[in-house]
């Protein structure tokens, strides 16, 4: 109950509740269970995107890493849960610059989903994403794009075209647009996923103020 009240709570962006929570459902399963059960390493798991949503990327990735060796253990190399760990293990290195490691994982996160679900799943959009916004970050514009595009196409068709969801690539095409200079084919994109994420989240929420600086660049 604890787990998935912390689950709840990181949802509503309760960071510190959602952590308190999920630290004391880890003490208590390890207690009952041992460090290498399958449900330390699932407390494990959101207990580092609760630290990654925080930008505590040092320990959300202890946390990450820990729930991988268990999931490993447990599940074998290529089992989807094993793919869901290493996907925000990839996410949370990316944001410390490890730009190599981070698309190491991705990559093995991408192949185990496309492997167990074919080419049409979202997890494999969800990590083709991630996959593109790694790539982009190393200047691997034409892998990067077949990525991003491939994952925006998937959410429009699955989430319908003004979803939250689509702003994310969308926003990320326009940077990769802007850097390659095709500043006219970047505006659009840019332009309708601010609208969506002004529609979706407060005035003042960072992924606005990320898009409207990447508008800027390209008026």
């Amino acid at each position: 109950t604890l787990h998935e009240l912390g689950v709840t709570l990181r949802n509503q962006e309760r960071w510190e509740e959602s952590e308190n929570v999920l630290r004391r459902a880890l003490a208590i399963r390890e207690a009952v269970h041992g460090p290498d059960h399958r449900t330390v390493a699932g407390t494990l798991y959101e207990l580092g995107v609760t630290l990654q949503k925080q930008e505590r990327w040092e320990e959300s990735e202890s946390a990450l890493r820990r729930a991988l060796a268990i999931d490993e253990a447990v599940h074998g190399p290529d089992h989807p849960t094993v793919a869901v760990t290493l996907h925000e293990l990839g996410v949370t290195l990316r944001n410390q610059e490890r730009w190599e490691e981070s698309e190491n994982a991705l990559r093995r996160a991408l192949e185990i989903y496309e492997a167990v679900h074919g080419p049409d799943h979202r997890n494999v959009a969800t990590t083709q994403y991630a996959l593109g916004v790694t790539l982009l970050t190393r200047a691997n514009y034409g892998e990067a794009e077949k990525l991003l595009r491939q994952s925006l196409e998937f959410y429009k068709a699955s989430d319908g075209p003004d979803h939250r969801n689509v702003a994310h690539p969308l926003h990320h095409l326009g940077l990769l647009l802007t850097d390659t200079g095709r500043l006219a084919e970047a505006k659009p994109l840019l332009e309708r996923a601010l609208a969506i994420r002004e529609r979706c989240y407060p005035p003042d929420h960072k992924l606005i103020r990320e898009t409207r600086d990447a508008l800027s660049k390209v008026d």
